[in-house]
């Protein structure tokens, strides 16, 4: 079972709240060097490794691999954290020495648009950028993961080789301020969630895996069940055309 969220201080208190249920933690929002040390007994993925200083941080601090992808910025908004697809280019050979970087793949986040369809030039560059990469033989493996898609705009992602999609607000709601941990605590036990671990939704706060945006509409467990499939057997395949 998988979840996610942006914040280091509210990754630590809901990982400790839940620490009974033995979830994997994914950390989604920019990670300073000083809140390494609060985060990596905590994390099982970094989808937002962003430096050289990030990862130097990682290698010193970490007691074992830790699974990351590279957050890469296709616009120019001045608020948003990455790399420029150039600068990943540069990074990555450097982090084949690092025994601590587990290197996976990519992530992004594009522009907010209300239109689902203005997200796919971004998510097309991103799957073009992981071909480069892996036809480089920049890294010591292929990579073989791609971060991206939220509730409004996964389905667009997946179709453009998303291997992992950040599914939150469709499941939740808007997010909650202070975020109401009881409330995850029930999701985490509710019996339709039985079949998540098929592939992972991971959202900008919450990670799950296994349910469609049809299983937030009413139909039918079957109806539901056969719309992951599809879906599940896409991300299979977009994971393989990575390499």
């Amino acid at each position: 079972r998988d979840f996610g969220e942006n914040y280091a201080q509210e990754l630590e208190a809901k990982a400790s709240a839940l620490a009974d249920k033995k979830l994997n933690w994914h950390f989604l929002g920019h990670l300073q060097t000083n809140k390494v040390n609060k985060i990596l007994p905590v994390i099982a993925w970094l989808h937002s490794l962003d430096s050289l200083e990030l990862a130097e941080a990682i290698q010193l601090r970490a007691n074992q691999p830790l699974p990351c992808l590279l957050e890469i910025k296709f616009s120019q908004e001045a608020s948003k954290t990455g790399l420029t697809p150039s600068a990943a280019l540069d990074l990555i050979p450097r982090l084949r020495e690092f025994s601590n970087i587990d290197l996976c793949g990519l992530m992004t986040i594009p522009p907010w648009e209300p239109d689902p369809e203005k997200s796919r030039p971004c998510y097309r560059e991103l799957f073009l950028l992981l071909k480069m990469i892996n036809e480089r033989y920049l890294y010591k493996k292929p990579l073989t993961e791609l971060s991206m898609g939220m509730s409004h705009d996964f389905e667009i992602a997946i179709e453009e080789g998303a291997t992992m999609v950040r599914i939150g607000t469709a499941l939740f709601g808007p997010r909650p301020a202070p975020a109401n941990l009881e409330k995850l605590r029930e999701a985490i036990v509710d019996r339709n969630f039985h079949w998540w671990n098929r592939y992972r939704m991971i959202d900008e706060y919450n990670v799950f895996g296994g349910r469609s945006k049809l299983a937030w509409h009413g139909q039918s467990n079957a109806d539901v069940m056969q719309r992951e499939m599809e879906i599940f057997d896409v991300m299979t395949q977009n994971r393989d055309r990575a390499v």
